[in-house]
């Protein structure tokens, strides 16, 4: 598969910059693109995306999966960064910024300046301009992912997203014990209520689907790289009952342990 690079190289296979396009240009692939597409508005256009179609406001930023069906159309004079790429782009560690979604970020000056940049290397053929564009590529992810991140922030205050960043990195990295609420709520220096509230707000789900969430993700990673048994693995993520995590890991991947091991072998 060419979206799927085994180096974990993103290739840029087509980019522009500042693009313009005449008024009433629209773009309607309806099986899609055979690559990733990410697209960047400097005005205002009328856009389908995840079955949906919106207007939006100017700079808003999109990308489109590998044969999702686009659309959008400008009925004013269009203006627009935009690239093709093929690559593992789920592989990276991004918590917001995800295809099939419309976002506004606060950094649409860099995100023209990056893809200006990738425009030159990819028309320059020098040596390294496509490990350096990779690079550059990733760079602009994860700087829209921390941008996008710190919407939180806004919310609810960044010493209180710094502290429940802490405190999650913390519940992450000793999956090994138990994590409560309260206890979790008390080194937050909040009621046990509150403290759900706002972990809800910032993360989208609640402390104790996270959790599990990680703890899936671990075992799923020991089933496949470690000979432990499935009892052990139970056993390290803090499962008092192998029954009890072998339910929960069907319920999160739609197989049991065993079947997950032996599927992925």
């Amino acid at each position: 598969n060419e979206n799927e690079r085994s180096d974990g190289m993103f290739k840029i296979t087509g980019v522009r910059h500042m693009y313009p396009e005449p008024a009433e240009f629209f773009m309607d692939r309806r099986l899609g693109h055979p690559r990733y597409t990410f697209l960047h508005f400097h005005n205002s256009v009328r856009l389908r995306v995840g079955g949906e179609e919106l207007v939006t406001q100017p700079h808003a930023v999109v990308l489109y999966a590998p044969s999702e069906p686009q659309y959008f159309y400008s009925p004013e004079p269009l203006l627009h960064d935009w690239f093709h790429f093929s690559g593992n782009f789920e592989a990276l560690p991004l918590e917001e910024f995800r295809s099939g979604k419309v976002f506004y970020p606060s950094c649409h000056e860099q995100i023209t300046r990056t893809v200006a940049q990738v425009e030159t290397e990819f028309f320059s053929g020098e040596l390294g301009s496509s490990m350096l564009s990779d690079c550059k590529i990733k760079e602009l992810f994860i700087t829209l992912d921390r941008d996008l991140c710190e919407d939180g922030a806004r919310l609810v205050g960044s010493e209180t997203l710094k502290k429940f960043r802490y405190l999650r990195g913390e519940m992450f990295s000793s999956l090994n014990q138990h994590h409560s609420i309260e206890s979790l709520a008390e080194k937050a220096g909040l009621s046990p209520s509150r403290f759900f509230a706002l972990y809800r707000k910032i993360y989208g789900t609640s402390p104790a689907s996270d959790l599990i969430a990680c703890r899936i993700r671990s075992a799923k990673n020991k089933l496949a790289y470690s000979e432990s048994s499935v009892e052990a693995i139970a056993a390290s993520l803090a499962y008092e009952n192998t029954t009890h995590f072998i339910r929960q890991f069907k319920s999160r991947t739609g197989l049991t342990p065993t079947a997950y091991r032996k599927r992925f072998r």
